[in-house]
C-alpha cells in the first residue's frame, strides 16, 4: 500500500515583505534540477550531469571522462567476476 499523506490545518505562506523584490528576481532565475527518482538509473543520472557540467565549462570532456572511469569499473567487475560468468555461460 503507498504511502499517503494528510494535512491538518494548512496555512497559506507567503514571501517576507521585508525581503526586497530582487532577492526574489534572483532566486528564480538560478538553475535548478529535478531530485532523482527513487528508482533513478545511474548511468543516464552520470551523462546527465556530465553534460550539465561539460555545458558549464566546470569540466572540459566531462562525457568522455565519465565513460571512461564507467568503462573501467565494467572492465574490473568483468575480470573479478570472470570465473563465475565462465560457470554461468556453461549452464
Amino acid at each position: 500500500m503507498p504511502l499517503c499523506r494528510v494535512l491538518l490545518r494548512p496555512i497559506e505562506v507567503h514571501p517576507n515583505p521585508d525581503i526586497p523584490e530582487t532577492v526574489w528576481d534572483k532566486l528564480l532565475s538560478l538553475p535548478s534540477q529535478t531530485l532523482p527518482k527513487r528508482l533513478a538509473r545511474p548511468v543516464k543520472r552520470l551523462t546527465a550531469l556530465a553534460h550539465e557540467m561539460a555545458n558549464d565549462g566546470l569540466l572540459p570532456d566531462a562525457g568522455k571522462k565519465a565513460h571512461a572511469e564507467m568503462h573501467k569499473v565494467l572492465d574490473q567487475a568483468r575480470t573479478d567476476l570472470a570465473a563465475q560468468i565462465a560457470t554461468m555461460m556453461k549452464s
